[in-house]
C-alpha cells in the first residue's frame, strides 16, 4: 500500500467503536475496562476477531496486547 491508499470506512469505525464502548459502559455513563477483567477480555477477544475476520493475523502476547501482521503481506497468520 502506498502512501494516500489508505481508506477509512468511518461509519465502520464508528460502528466498531460504539459496540466496543456498549460492552465497557459503566453505571456513571462513562466506559470502564480494567485490565484483566472479564470486560477487558471481552474487548480484546473482539478485536482479535475483528482482525482476523478482515483477513489479518492476530495474537495476544504474554503481556495481553494484541499483536499482528497484514497476513497479505507477512503470510503470518498467528
Amino acid at each position: 500500500m502506498k502512501a494516500g491508499e489508505l481508506r477509512i470506512d468511518v461509519t465502520r469505525l464508528r460502528a466498531d467503536l460504539e459496540a466496543l464502548a456498549a460492552i465497557s459502559a459503566d453505571p456513571e455513563g462513562g466506559i470502564s475496562r480494567p485490565v484483566w477483567t472479564p470486560v477487558h477480555e471481552d474487548a480484546r477477544r473482539g478485536l482479535v476477531d475483528r482482525r482476523r475476520a478482515a483477513g489479518f493475523g492476530a495474537r495476544v502476547d504474554p503481556a495481553g496486547n494484541v499483536v499482528g501482521a497484514d497476513s497479505r503481506r507477512t503470510g503470518r497468520r498467528w
